[in-house]
């Protein structure tokens, strides 16, 4: 082939190929692509932030036990918690919806669980419940740091952030 022909036949496969319409579908795909996972990110990130500031202003009425005795009456009311007759009551208080959280907190929370019964909120709005019961213990645990109520009866502190938090959730009906 004579090198006079050579524009001629890249014009002729140029002009052949952009003709076609898988080539502009191909090429046009990609960004399209882009653009809408793009979309999708902002879309997500923007329910995700309005959900966390709906939840920081968010308040819900909480009850407790507390049979460590780590959390006193005053540290309970920084979270707006009131103290519980017995489990049972606070349990049967969630249920009947005239609270929306009741945590009980066990004799040794280094090796109890502590449970946490709470209204239904859906999937992601019921995290709220264990977050406040192990700010609460976490609050109380650094009140008393040094203190000898920390230790068990074999000497072992309660660690911090290492609690079990064992989350039941009840749907209101009616």
């Amino acid at each position: 082939m004579a090198q006079h022909n050579l524009s001629t036949v890249i014009s002729f496969e140029f002009f052949r190929t952009i003709g076609k319409k898988r080539f502009w579908i191909g090429t046009l795909a990609v960004p399209f692509i882009m653009a809408v996972v793009f979309g999708l990110l902002y879309a997500s990130n923007t329910a995700t932030d309005s959900a966390a500031d709906a939840q920081k202003s968010a308040e819900f009425t909480i009850s407790y036990t507390d049979a460590s005795g780590l959390i006193t009456p005053e540290q309970g009311a920084v979270f707006g918690a009131t103290t519980a007759a017995s489990a049972a009551a606070g349990l049967s208080a969630v249920q009947s919806g005239s609270v929306d959280a009741f945590f009980d907190f066990p004799a040794d929370p280094a090796t109890e669980s502590v449970k946490v019964y709470g209204a239904d909120q859906g999937l992601f709005e019921n995290n709220k419940y264990s977050a406040v019961a192990q700010a609460m213990l976490t609050q109380a645990v650094d009140a008393r740091i040094g203190s000898a109520e920390l230790y068990n009866q074999d000497g072992v502190g309660l660690p911090l952030g290492t609690g079990f938090m064992g989350v039941d959730v009840y749907i209101r009906h009616g």
